[in-house]
């Protein structure tokens, strides 16, 4: 089955052929439980390589540690598990083909390989959703690591420059594409986003975004905004970027958040390499 994943600090993105998914990234350690009241669909405790732990929302509500590891990769084990948790909860398949990303900033061949070095060959994860343990061989046959915000443009693909600013919870991607190739020059992380940032003035945040871009980028480019904080800043951004619109990917006939941006794009990368839909 072809899937493309952007396994989000978050929210974890799926694309399947079937439709667009999501759910809570968060992990925190297992414990045994008096009370097992339900908080939501995303409840789940996980078993992997000998390690049990909470994950979704059974974490956010009954783990003490819960949390996710923020960054400019994801060459680490809990983006592994996201990666593993989304294909046990969405694919009808054992093998899997796969397309996930990585912050620009940390898109090297090198990271690349360790993530592909991860990802690829048989898993077991068991997990439990509220009724028992469920458990899978999950075989990953082949990965492409796709390079987060530039991509989202395979969506909707424009002639012309086009910027992109990817407003993630641990990072933001500036993202520079002309006539749909990818300029390097003016692409690049930053390491802060919704989640690792006291206030929620979202004024000052777009002024700091708007700050940060324009020191190579021009106030009346085109650029879209993708990610989960492409929403709540639209219109602040507007003030300094008048050509700033929502990027809203096309999936099965139905116009999705812009938080799913990316992942449509991963798994229209994944239709292009592993051939015909699943």
């Amino acid at each position: 089955m072809i899937l493309g994943i952007d396994a989000g600090n978050r929210k974890t993105k799926v694309v399947t052929a079937e439709g667009a998914y999501l759910f809570e990234s968060a992990m925190g350690e297992y414990r045994e439980r008096r009370l097992k009241d339900r908080f939501g669909e995303d409840d789940m405790v996980f078993e992997h390589e000998g390690r049990r732990g909470f994950a979704g929302t059974l974490a956010l509500y009954e783990s003490e540690f819960v949390g996710t590891r923020k960054g400019e990769t994801k060459a680490h084990e809990e983006a592994k598990l996201r990666v593993l948790l989304a294909i046990h909860r969405y694919s009808r398949d054992m093998v899997n083909d796969i397309v996930v990303g990585q912050p620009i900033s940390t898109h090297t061949e090198e990271e690349k390989k360790k993530i592909i070095d991860m990802l690829k060959g048989e898993h077991i994860l068991a997990v439990d959703y509220g009724d028992g343990f469920i458990e899978k061989k999950i075989v990953i046959r082949r990965v492409r690591v796709a390079v987060e915000g530039c991509s989202a443009v395979l969506t909707q693909p424009t002639h012309g420059l086009v910027r992109i600013i990817d407003v993630g919870s641990g990072t933001i991607n500036f993202g520079t594409v002309d006539d749909m190739r990818l300029v390097d020059r003016d692409s690049f992380t930053e390491r802060f986003g919704l989640e690792t940032i006291k206030s929620r003035d979202y004024a000052a945040l777009a002024r700091k975004i708007a700050n940060t871009a324009l020191t190579k980028w021009n106030e009346y480019d085109i650029v879209k905004l993708i990610g989960g904080g492409a929403i709540p800043l639209i219109d602040h951004l507007r003030a300094y970027f008048p050509n700033c619109e929502l990027l809203q990917p096309i999936h099965n006939g139905k116009v999705l958040s812009p938080v799913f941006a990316n992942v449509v794009a991963f798994y229209r990368i994944g239709e292009v390499l592993y051939g015909e839909r699943h």
